[in-house]
């Protein structure tokens, strides 16, 4: 489920220079419990991280090609991926959850 979210999360993760995209972790945390398991997913080390996350007026993807278009065709700005946008970790999270149940479950029952 984990590196379902990781992977979804990355594809989605805005880059310019990169340092946000390579804070990016996935750690198994210390079982509290037989029963109860958990890993954490996110960025970190990178104080910017939460502004690009929640604030939906930054540019991003498509949007960002389209605003710098000028820029981009000078050299002076680099093109994004057209997938780049805010809420690149709650995002994935919401839309992939049928998906990571059925990784769960599988899981569980093999």
């Amino acid at each position: 489920m984990a590196v379902h979210l990781s992977r979804k999360s990355l594809d989605m993760v805005p880059i310019d220079l990169g340092p946000l995209r390579d804070s990016h972790f996935v750690e198994p945390q210390p079982q509290t419990s037989p029963s109860r398991f958990e890993v954490w997913v996110g960025y970190k080390g990178v104080d910017y991280a939460i502004y690009v996350h929640e604030i939906a007026e930054y540019r991003h993807g498509k949007d960002y090609n389209e605003w710098y278009a000028e820029d981009i065709a000078a050299g002076r700005k680099k093109a994004r991926g057209p997938n780049q946008q805010y809420k690149f970790l709650e995002r994935p999270f919401r839309n992939e959850r049928r998906a990571m149940d059925a990784i769960f479950y599988e899981t569980m029952h093999e």
